[in-house]
């Protein structure tokens, strides 16, 4: 998957496609569980590895963190993004 990082359309429509997929499948399974804490996070680390697994963690966070409106909502984001940020600088 790592070769098609290249590609625009990879990145801004494939990647978020194939992730709501996902959600919605585990929606219809169970709806509770995507409500859940940490959901986003594992899904994405079930999803995607490596370079395209940072990819889209690094694109969450910055769709996340860009999307506040306030200094306040900024800070909020922030601290909720922290566990994305790590999972981004550690492979595991």
């Amino acid at each position: 998957m790592t070769r098609y990082l290249v590609s625009e359309d990879y990145k801004s429509w494939v990647l978020p496609l194939y992730y709501a997929y996902e959600q919605r499948l585990d929606l219809l399974r169970d709806s509770a569980s995507v409500k859940q804490p940490g959901y986003t996070l594992g899904k994405i680390k079930q999803l995607f590895t490596g370079k395209v697994r940072d990819y889209y963690l690094n694109r969450y966070v910055e769709k996340r963190i860009g999307s506040a409106n306030s200094l306040e909502k900024l800070n909020i984001a922030q601290k909720e993004m922290r566990v994305f940020i790590d999972a981004i600088s550690n492979p595991a």
